[in-house]
């Protein structure tokens, strides 16, 4: 079975952060920071009148940089093999629009974020569900028909059932 690899993009107050793991066992292949520029710099901000703002270029320069150098240092064939993105921001970072300028927005519970793939240490059968999902073996429609149990995280028993 050839290798496939995942990344994902985590969007934060002052950078982005990126991550290349393997998609069969979550091994990590390669990270990046870019901090962005203007931010940094101090720039559409002003401390004392709690404004904090940032410009767009900082995002997509930051995203752009940020990729690059992951890919780099995970080197071409790796890189070849990525077979799916995962973003993750805060409030106020940027969201994906489609050729319209479209936002489509879907409400899931923390615990179905497959971002989490990404973002945390996940093990036994979620770390397995999400592998599977991210592999085209499992579809997200068996979310909606299917046992829901094996996203229940574990340390949390009073987390609400859906």
């Amino acid at each position: 079975m050839k290798k496939k690899f995942v990344i994902g993009v985590d969007f934060g107050t002052d950078s982005v952060r990126s991550m290349i793991l393997n998609a069969m066992n979550g091994a990590e292949v390669a990270t990046a920071v870019s901090y962005y520029p203007r931010w940094k710099a101090g720039l559409y901000c002003h401390a004392a009148l709690n404004q904090f703002r940032q410009h767009p270029l900082d995002y997509l320069e930051s995203l752009e940089e940020c990729i690059t150098a992951c890919i780099k240092v995970a080197g071409e064939k790796i890189a070849s093999n990525i077979v799916a993105i995962s973003v993750d921001t805060t409030g106020s970072t940027p969201v994906a629009i489609d050729e319209k300028g479209n936002v489509e927005i879907q409400y899931f519970p923390t615990n179905m974020m497959i971002g989490d793939f990404f973002t945390k240490p996940l093990q036994g059968k979620k770390f397995e569900f999400f592998r599977d999902l991210i592999l085209g073996k499992k579809s997200v429609s068996s979310l909606e028909s299917g046992d829901r149990s094996v996203l229940q995280d574990e340390n949390s028993p009073g987390q609400a059932q859906l």
